[in-house]
């Protein structure tokens, strides 16, 4: 026997019978027994006397929102959670104060390490100006000596001691490799006037 296939073994549906039940207790709770009497009356004969009655039940009827108003009191607030919302207010003023404190403090650190990091560069700049000079004061000098002393035959010795003969350091130079194999050569082997 299969339970899943017997449906009335269960007996009712329990959630059809919970909606049964508090709809009953609805119907008692508002005085409704389910049927429901209207009565219709078509003859309608207006008279001020009638139009009278009418604008007196509305002054009697109260105004909807005063109900609500009449509901809605101020609950005092417990003494302990008065002293927490206090207590609270005071610790994130001085989570504030304190975050404002190091704002300032980091501000002026940050000023100071970018006045020193441009006092550093600049001292950079200048000794790397400074050894460029000296550098190239040196070999103007060495290549005015080695012209002097130097004869017309050894012309591409001396071009070939201003070239750079290691390969290409980084991929952002050009390849010069046949340039300087050229060179080799004609250091080696001169061409003849």
């Amino acid at each position: 026997m299969d339970p899943f296939q017997d449906s009335n073994q269960f007996g009712e549906d329990p959630a059809a019978e919970f909606l049964a039940r508090e709809e009953a207790e609805m119907q008692k709770i508002e005085g409704l027994d389910g049927e429901f009497e209207t009565k219709v009356n078509l003859n309608y004969n207006f008279d001020e006397s009638s139009t009278d009655m009418i604008e007196q039940e509305r002054e009697e009827q109260p105004d909807p929102y005063s109900f609500i108003s009449s509901q809605d009191r101020v609950v005092q607030e417990p003494e302990k959670i008065k002293k927490w919302r206090e207590e609270q207010k005071a610790r994130i003023e001085a989570k504030d104060a304190q975050e404002e404190a190091k704002k300032l403090e980091w501000r002026e650190m940050a000023k100071k390490e970018l006045a020193d990091w441009y006092k550093n560069r600049q001292e950079q700049l200048v000794k790397t100006i400074e050894n460029n000079r000296l550098t190239n004061k040196a070999s103007e000098t060495e290549i005015m000596a080695s012209r002097e002393n130097d004869s017309n035959g050894h012309d591409w010795e001396r071009i070939a001691k201003l070239c750079d003969f290691n390969p290409k350091a980084n991929k952002n130079q050009k390849d010069n490799s046949r340039l300087r194999s050229i060179l080799l050569q004609l250091k080696q082997t001169p061409l003849v006037r």
